[in-house]
């Protein structure tokens, strides 16, 4: 089931995908070349994930600071240490995501990310 308990007892990011319905719709905002909306979740995983991952190291570790809950929205903002490229590049990144949770899946998710750090991390 899907809780602030769980984000608290495991890395936020990867508690929240654990419990993404695989119809989710995950908006990525800004200018990176992820940008856009994914009407899946494996077509998040595929387009985005996959990709960021295949650019950093082991050793990144998420530290969850704040769930603020109102019905069926939650705002979570957590950060990353120890995250980076392989090529060296600091990819430590505060994030902010809304989720939209009904039952005990994510059915929606707008994420707000460092859009400079999506680019260094690829221009590298």
């Amino acid at each position: 089931m899907f809780s602030g308990s769980n984000l608290i007892a495991s890395s936020p990011g990867q508690a929240i995908l654990n419990s993404l319905h695989e119809n989710a719709k995950w908006t990525v905002t800004g200018s990176s070349l992820f940008a856009g909306t994914y009407h899946s979740k494996e077509e998040y995983h595929t387009k985005v994930l996959s990709k960021i991952h295949g650019k950093t190291g082991p050793g990144m570790t998420a530290k969850l600071c704040k769930v603020l809950a109102d019905d069926q929205w939650a705002a979570v903002y957590f950060f990353t240490e120890n995250a980076q490229g392989w090529d060296s590049f600091n990819f430590n990144m505060d994030y902010c995501w809304f989720l939209k949770v009904v039952g005990d899946q994510v059915v929606e998710v707008i994420a707000f990310p460092d859009s400079n750090k999506l680019i260094g991390l690829f221009s590298g």
